[in-house]
């Protein structure tokens, strides 16, 4: 069981630290879909049905009328791309 600050300071540093939490989660989102957004068509579409909808890989083949390879591939390849995109903000 956690413990509770009841300090009417304490409640206003937690509330201060939860909020910058939220915004850089919020900020790391809007960069991650900003970055998905630059990618080719091909690796955005297997990145969104992969990653973000969470496809299996044989689903995302029948969605989009490719093989299970061709999807690991893009994948790999989308996923390696991605991270070049967002390199200069998170290291």
């Amino acid at each position: 069981m956690m413990a509770t600050i009841s300090s009417p300071k304490g409640n206003k540093a937690l509330n201060q630290i939860e909020n910058t939490k939220n915004n850089n989660k919020s900020e790391r989102k809007k960069l991650v879909h900003g970055a998905i957004a630059e990618l080719p068509e091909d690796y955005r579409e297997v990145i969104m049905l992969r990653d973000i909808e969470e496809l299996s890989t044989s689903e995302v083949a029948e969605t989009l009328n490719i093989s299970e390879g061709a999807v690991r591939v893009r994948l790999h390849r989308a996923r390696t791309a991605l991270r070049t995109l967002l390199n200069a903000y998170f290291t």
